[in-house]
């Protein structure tokens, strides 16, 4: 497999990953469950990769996941943004 595919699976794992941690520290900081815009903008980004990464396996399912997600996302950004 392309080292180039594998990367884009790494990076969107990566931005999982972050997402989560920054979570975290905003609600500890908070001292309330919260999750921030930033955390939704990484949850977009790396949806989206993930959904290129399945594009470039060839699977159906990992980019239709994604269109069916990609909406829930942009109505919990528009939510914070009106915070």
């Amino acid at each position: 497999m392309n080292i180039w595919v594998e990367a884009i699976y790494i990076i969107s794992q990566g931005l999982y990953a972050c997402r989560m941690l920054y979570q975290a520290n905003a609600t500890k900081k908070a001292k309330k469950s919260i999750t921030p815009l930033f955390y939704w903008q990484l949850t977009l980004i790396a949806q989206i990769l993930l959904m290129i990464y399945g594009y470039l396996l060839g699977s159906i399912s990992m980019p239709l996941l994604g269109f069916i997600s990609i909406p829930f996302i942009f109505y919990n950004m528009k939510i914070e943004i009106k915070k």
